[in-house]
C-alpha cells in the first residue's frame, strides 16, 4: 500500500494476490492458491475465508444489489450477502471455469472460459446461456453496453463480435475486424464510445 500518493510502497500481504475489491471499511483480496482474504478496517491481520473447498485463483469481484460475487478460474462463482464474511456456491448449471464478470443495474454476466456467455437476473439462483454461436466460444473478454443494448465479445484470435438481441445472433462484419491482428485483451465504453485493446501478433 501507499500513503503518500505512490511515492513509496509497503507490502501488506505475502501471498500471490490476483484480484482486489475495496469499500470504505474493508478490503477483499483474491488469492491464486488460498481463496479470499478479508481485511476489516484495512487491518494487516487476515486469514483465508473458507469457501468449502480448495479454491484456485480468484479472478475478480463484482457487486449486484447488496451481494458480492467472486469468480474462480476453476470452481465457478461464489456469492456473499454479509460483506464477504462468508460465501456460498452460486454456479448451479454453469461451467466451473469463469474468466470475466460484467454487471448492469439488473443482471450479472459471465464468460465461462470457452463455454460462452451466461446471464443471471436473480442474483445467481438461475443462469441463462446466451451464446448460441459456435464462432465465439473462445472468448477472451466481453462488454455489456450501456442500458443492455449491445453485447461485444472479443476472441483469443483477434475477432470482435457484437449482438443487439441478447446474443441470439452475432455480427462479425468486416468493418468490425479489418484492423485487428491479435488477441482482444479488453473492451470498454466511455460516453457511448467503445474501445478495444489488443495484443499485436
Amino acid at each position: 500500500k501507499s500513503v503518500d500518493f505512490g511515492n513509496s510502497w509497503v507490502s501488506i500481504v505475502n501471498y500471490a494476490s490476483f484480484s482486489l475489491f475495496t469499500t470504505e471499511s474493508y478490503m477483499l483480496i483474491g488469492d491464486v492458491f488460498q481463496g479470499i482474504h478479508k481485511y476489516d478496517n484495512y487491518s494487516l491481520l487476515s486469514h483465508p475465508l473458507s469457501l468449502g473447498k480448495d479454491i484456485e485463483r480468484i479472478d475478480g469481484f463484482v457487486t449486484l444489489g447488496n451481494k458480492i460475487f467472486a469468480a474462480s478460474a476453476f470452481q465457478g462463482v461464489f456469492k456473499s450477502t454479509d460483506d464477504g464474511a462468508s460465501w456460498t456456491v452460486s454456479n448451479i448449471g454453469i461451467p466451473s471455469i469463469v474468466n470475466h464478470f460484467q454487471q448492469t443495474d439488473s443482471a450479472l454476466y459471465i464468460d465461462a472460459g470457452g463455454n460462452g456467455i451466461w446471464k443471471t437476473k436473480d442474483f445467481g439462483q438461475n443462469w441463462t446461456f446466451l451464446d448460441t454461436s459456435i464462432m465465439i466460444r473462445d472468448i477472451s473478454t466481453f462488454l455489456v453496453g450501456q442500458k443492455d443494448s449491445m453485447i461485444y465479445a472479443g476472441s483469443n484470435y483477434g475477432m470482435i463480435y457484437r449482438s443487439s438481441n441478447n446474443a441470439i445472433s452475432w455480427d462479425d462484419s468486416a468493418q468490425l475486424n479489418n484492423w485487428i491482428k491479435g488477441r482482444i485483451l479488453k473492451i470498454f465504453e466511455i460516453d457511448t464510445v467503445v474501445y478495444a485493446a489488443q495484443i499485436n501478433t
